[in-house]
């Protein structure tokens, strides 16, 4: 960044995204954060604002959505979640309301 943080660490091996990879805020804050594994994300992934408050976590298999995913207010309360095979919802999400109340669900 023109302020002089740092904006992204990646590493490779032999010219492949291999290992942590954190992209930063322009504040210094990370923003996103995972793991890469032969060019292709894997793991846990997690997203964050510029307070460094989580917004969402994502689960992902040679690049694909795979597992569960969770998407959060500001306060911290899950706003809704699910699971993912392959890039494509699967079984039941659930949506919360900012009290963390059940509101809404679908089966996929």
């Amino acid at each position: 960044f023109l302020n002089g943080n740092v904006k992204q660490v990646s590493f490779y091996n032999n010219a492949n995204l291999d290992g942590m990879n954190v992209i930063y805020h322009e504040n210094g804050e990370v923003k996103v954060s995972g793991k890469y594994l032969n060019n292709y994300q894997e793991g846990t992934w997690s997203w964050l604002n510029s307070n460094g408050q989580l917004e969402k976590v994502e689960t992902y298999k040679k690049g694909l959505l795979n597992g569960n995913w969770k998407q959060f207010y500001e306060n911290g309360q899950i706003k809704f979640q699910g699971k993912y095979l392959d890039n494509k919802r699967i079984g039941q999400w659930v949506w919360y309301d900012l009290d963390g109340n059940d509101i809404h669900s679908e089966i996929y």
